[in-house]
């Protein structure tokens, strides 16, 4: 039942977005239309039709669950939000690598041999990083260089905390303790991570992905 009125308010909140445009796009598969509320997304680029699904999620999490009458529907609505926003970005990425390069890890599934770097990521290629990510407009494209720099570094709690204040949105300084905290090598502090998010939601959120590492 509580699953069931989260999805109502999400369908409520796509209703009431605005004024609804129906757009027909032609492929080789044939016509299809797609019912925008704007019209300036370049629905010929991938990465703009990621983008805009990702902020109309946001917009959803902020404006309308907020108005969900109990804490657990909240939440509930919460984790279908964070599901959906993950199955985008696993789209986006299986689009970008071919089949094969994928190791699927389920729950249960033995850890791999290797164990993450012991030393976190030193000051001056952290400074590099820092640069690198101010440089970037866009908050996935910032997103994007910290998922490539986790794969051959590790990170103190302060230095995420340090990345998560380059981004003006709570919802983008989740996904930053996502991208990073497995990758973090003094867990024992990551109670200091709560401070750089202001909303209780979100700081529900980071300390799930707190309590979910091994």
């Amino acid at each position: 039942m509580q699953r069931a009125l989260a999805l109502t308010v999400l369908l409520l909140a796509l209703g009431g977005l605005g004024a609804e445009t129906r757009i027909t796009v032609r492929t080789p598969a044939g016509d299809f239309e797609v019912r925008m509320t704007e019209t300036s997304v370049d629905l010929q680029s991938p990465s703009a039709v990621r983008q805009k699904i990702l902020q109309d999620l946001r917009l959803l999490r902020t404006r309308y669950l907020s108005q969900l009458p109990g804490a657990r529907d909240r939440q509930q609505a919460m984790a279908l939000t964070d599901e959906l926003e993950d199955l985008v970005n696993l789209l986006w990425q299986i689009g970008r690598f071919p089949t094969g390069q994928w190791v699927i890890v389920t729950p249960g599934t033995p850890p791999a041999e290797e164990a993450p770097p012991v030393a976190p990521m030193d000051p001056a290629a952290f400074e590099n990083l820092v640069r690198q990510v101010e440089e970037e407009s866009f908050s996935d494209d910032r997103l994007e260089i910290l998922r490539t720099a986790t794969l051959n570094n590790a990170f103190t709690v302060a230095q995420v905390a340090r990345l998560m204040d380059l981004f003006d949105f709570g919802d983008d300084r989740v996904e930053v303790v996502r991208i990073l905290y497995p990758r973090v090598v003094d867990p024992e502090n990551a109670h200091e991570l709560l401070s750089h998010v202001e909303f209780d939601d979100e700081k529900e959120a980071v300390r799930r992905i707190i309590s979910s590492r091994p």
